[in-house]
């Protein structure tokens, strides 16, 4: 209903799910009982009147039960009425998941939307919603709770999507080439992806616990900076919670610009691989880590000073 003095409005709302079986109105003060009748009023009758309205929901507590209890709630806001909107992008692929809508300023929890087979991209497998269409990592995988009402703003969440393998009959030439370019793009320099379960590329390392995303890279073919950008943009592209796995045929170091990557996907857990002494070496980070207390005066993390903070295992 809206003053039209001030401009403001107050409105009742049903919660999430919910919706008003019957609205009723009339004339607040010619009932004292507050029964309104359901009819409609002239412009005449109204004048100089206070009018009201009503809403009610519909029970059924059924014959099995009569201790039964239903709860039913709804919203009462005063002045213009923002709405919180959560939305499903399929991001180049097909289909539709329906969005959510809360009011906004309330405290009002809902729970991520699972892509169950409602979007689909041929050739591709969901990986997760993105908080943008080019996102690196999934925000979000389905299931999760957040509180939409306080965040303040609407909600985009784009879906990510993973190359399946060639393995797969159905990937077509060009999707192949594609993932040859995105997973092989140096000479030098192997990417790979692996799904949980499977056997990672470093045999040593067994199969994946996560989904992980291994690099490994041959020191005397690529420059120094394409080193960096290659691990970086690894350590950005690893799936939410995953791993990262880093192999070097020999010692290495992280910069600066590495550690501030890696400190920002604090989600992700990281495995070091670099040959030292005739053997392999593997080092730990776990996720959580504050990988910036690594780096030494000069900004720099060798392996072995990496090694020798955080412990290492001889896997050859």
């Amino acid at each position: 209903m809206l003053d039209d003095n001030t401009g403001k409005a107050f409105t009742l709302l049903p919660t999430e799910g919910e919706s008003f079986d019957g609205i009723w109105y009339g004339e607040y003060n010619g009932y004292r009982t507050h029964v309104f009748d359901n009819k409609d009023r002239s412009a005449a009758e109204m004048q100089g009147r206070d009018s009201a309205l009503a809403y009610s929901w519909t029970v059924d507590l059924g014959t099995e039960d009569s201790n039964k209890t239903v709860t039913k709630t709804a919203v009462f806001k005063i002045g213009n009425i923002e709405l919180n909107q959560i939305s499903y992008d399929p991001n180049t692929g097909e289909g539709v998941i329906a969005g959510t809508t809360v009011v906004n300023g309330t405290t009002k929890k809902i729970v991520i939307k699972k892509n169950a087979g409602e979007m689909t991209k041929e050739g591709y497998k969901f990986a997760g919603w993105g908080l943008s269409e080019d996102a690196k990592s999934a925000k979000y995988k389905g299931g999760e709770t957040i509180d939409l009402g306080m965040l303040g703003s609407d909600l985009k969440l784009y879906a990510l999507w993973q190359l399946i393998k060639a393995s797969n009959p159905s990937v077509t030439i060009e999707e192949v080439a594609q993932m040859v370019e995105e997973e092989i793009s140096n000479e030098g320099i192997n990417i790979i992806t692996t799904e949980a379960g499977e056997a990672l590329p470093t045999t040593e390392l067994g199969n994946a616990e996560a989904v992980t995303k291994s690099v490994n890279i041959e020191l005397s073919k690529v420059t120094p900076a394409q080193y960096v950008e290659t691990i970086r943009n690894t350590v950005q592209s690893v799936p939410s919670q995953g791993v990262a796995v880093i192999e070097t045929n020999e010692v290495a170091t992280f910069d600066k610009n590495i550690i501030e990557a890696m400190a920002e996907r604090n989600d992700v857990s990281y495995v070091i691989v670099f040959k030292h002494d005739g053997f392999k070496k593997k080092v730990v980070i776990p996720a959580g880590y504050d990988v910036q207390t690594l780096l030494d005066e000069n900004g720099y993390c060798g392996f072995l000073r990496l090694a020798a903070i955080l412990g290492f295992t001889i896997i050859d």
